[in-house]
């Protein structure tokens, strides 16, 4: 955890997570470390308290503090909150870049390929006159299934080390 103050009256603290995974036999191995948990403490706006007696030379100052988390995971989702109370989950956007994913085993992508169905006889002509629109303009463009048959077998994990850093 890392304290960083942004003034003398607030305080944001940091904590991040790592994860570990290796493989000897492969000799591979995979590191990931992300910012985990965001905490600010800050006085709570309208929620002060102050008098003065200027008779007896008094004052009497009060602030209620609020403690408010941000929690980040690797799974694109996030959870905010107070502290002490109960935290919102949010889940951020995901989509994939490509149409097809990089790592899908071999099988699977020799599945989808034996369940397409055939082309309705009406829907053909649209089809073709879209693949001869579009000779010449992506010389360099794969059938999916090439990338398929391109791809590596998927590589299972052998053991998941998950610490949670204390620094």
């Amino acid at each position: 955890m890392h304290c960083l103050s942004r003034n003398p009256r607030s305080c944001l603290v940091n904590s991040y997570s790592d994860f570990k995974e290796k493989n000897e036999q492969r000799r591979e191995g995979y590191e990931a470390t992300w910012l985990d948990v965001v905490m600010e403490t800050r006085p709570e706006q309208n929620m002060n308290l102050l008098e003065n007696n200027s008779l007896r030379r008094e004052t009497y100052e009060q602030k209620q503090w609020a403690h408010f988390v941000v929690r980040r995971h690797p799974d694109q989702t996030l959870r905010i909150g107070r502290y002490g109370d109960k935290m919102r989950r949010y889940e951020l956007p995901y989509r994939n870049v490509l149409p097809l994913p990089l790592f899908v085993p071999k099988n699977i992508a020799l599945q989808n390929e034996l369940n397409q169905k055939p082309i309705p006889a009406e829907d053909r002509s649209t089809v073709e006159f879209d693949k001869a629109s579009l000779v010449g303009v992506c010389t360099y463009k794969k059938d999916p299934s090439q990338i398929c048959r391109d791809m590596p077998p998927m590589i299972q994990p052998s053991r998941l080390d998950f610490r949670a850093s204390r620094a």
